[in-house]
């Protein structure tokens, strides 16, 4: 538990926010966001649009001192290297992402569906052989255990997103535009978000073979790092942060599950380099980068000067933009945030169709006006109209 004074206390020493950008992001006017961090008691109102900015309870930002328990998902996050590192308005999409897991849990209670934070911890998880201690071996042991588990022998995956969505149901796929581009995906696990991970729709996950590989790369975080009762909040860069032992276990996941070792142990045995690494981005769906990686580090395979980045996204093969298309471009309501149009707006509708919720909140949970025809949303996802559509 992490005590703040007030809500001026809050916001510089967790968030590292200026007054000028709360002010602006939560619609509160400076004057009135002076007093109501000091001296003046908010309003309910007041109060509703900070713990939707600050991704907190209300009621926990309406007592002083203000009392942040430490295994809130936010709290976590908050404490992150990465997350004091990238800009302001990064930081708050950042929250925005945690608000969007915060909703799915919400909505799978709503509709009776099992807890998503459960059913990741009662999953039968494979025991891993050996005691490996450096971190990119047991990120290949896990991947190695999960592809027996699950039978996948050395088949191919067609469409990570699919293949995620199908095989963990509970593990809600978001995505948003984070605001940096050093960014490649969040993830997060609590009592009250997740298991989500959230894609950024930024920088290298343009590219369909990175954003496959992201997606295996905060997976592992869930599969590897998530343990009952701790919370779980991680900002991943592609290939980044090379020191830290959960990225390195989290990378060597992510590549071996797309090709298992052995696969590519023969491809480097019959093949010259550049073809072995063209077999594992045509074939397998590894990206450029980490098919040179992987081919270095594990078959001691040598590499001249290979091409640009840009050549290599532009050389992408179409079925690997079609396998794993974001899914975002045809949306029915351009209003409604990306982060939005996945997961929540799924559930959200499926409620709604089921008259559990009101249109007003159904707006509410897309982020969007009432004024906002929400019904093409149920037409998007093949549902029908409540029988009573007054909220």
């Amino acid at each position: 538990m992490t005590e703040y004074t007030n809500l001026a206390d809050l916001r510089s020493r967790m968030f590292d926010y200026s007054p000028a950008f709360v002010s602006r992001e939560a619609r509160i006017e400076p004057d009135r966001l002076a007093r109501i961090e000091t001296t003046d008691r908010p309003t309910i109102a007041e109060i509703e649009r900070l713990a939707e900015f600050y991704g907190l309870d209300a009621d926990i930002l309406a007592e002083l001192p203000i009392r942040v328990p430490g295994d809130d998902g936010i709290t976590v996050l908050a404490l992150l290297d990465e997350f004091h590192e990238v800009s302001a308005l990064s930081r708050r999409r950042l929250v925005a992402a945690a608000n969007a897991a915060r909703d799915v849990v919400e909505l799978r209670a709503l509709l009776n569906k099992p807890r998503g934070y459960d059913a990741l911890h009662a999953r039968h998880h494979p025991p891993i052989r050996g005691s490996r201690t450096r971190p990119f071996q047991q990120g290949a042991d896990h991947a190695q255990a999960w592809r027996l588990a699950l039978n996948l022998g050395t088949r191919r995956i067609a469409s990570v997103r699919d293949f995620v969505r199908k095989i963990f149901p509970e593990v809600a796929i978001l995505h948003m535009d984070l605001g940096s581009d050093s960014v490649s995906g969040v993830s997060f696990v609590d009592a009250k978000r997740g298991p989500a991970i959230v894609l950024n729709t930024r920088g290298k996950n343009e590219n369909p073979l990175v954003r496959r590989f992201s997606l295996l790369h905060e997976l592992a975080h869930l599969l590897i790092d998530a343990t009952r009762g701790h919370s779980l909040a991680t900002i991943s860069g592609f290939l980044m942060d090379a020191q830290l032992e959960a990225e390195q276990r989290a990378n060597a996941f992510a590549v071996r599950f797309l090709c298992p070792e052995r696969e590519l142990r023969e491809l480097a045995r019959t093949e010259e380099p550049d073809q072995a690494a063209t077999q594992l981005i045509e074939n397998w769906g590894v990206h450029y980068q980490a098919a040179r990686l992987y081919l270095q580090n594990v078959a001691h395979v040598e590499f001249e000067d290979g091409p640009s980045d840009a050549d290599v996204d532009a050389s992408v093969l179409p079925h690997w933009l079609e396998a794993e298309d974001w899914g975002l471009d045809h949306f029915p309501a351009s209003d409604v945030p990306c982060e939005r149009r996945t997961a929540v707006a799924r559930l959200a509708a499926m409620a709604y169709s089921k008259d559990l919720i009101g249109r007003d909140r159904f707006a509410r949970y897309l982020g969007v006006t009432p004024s906002v025809e929400v019904e093409r949303v149920l037409d998007f996802f093949s549902l029908d109209l409540p029988d009573d559509s007054d909220d």
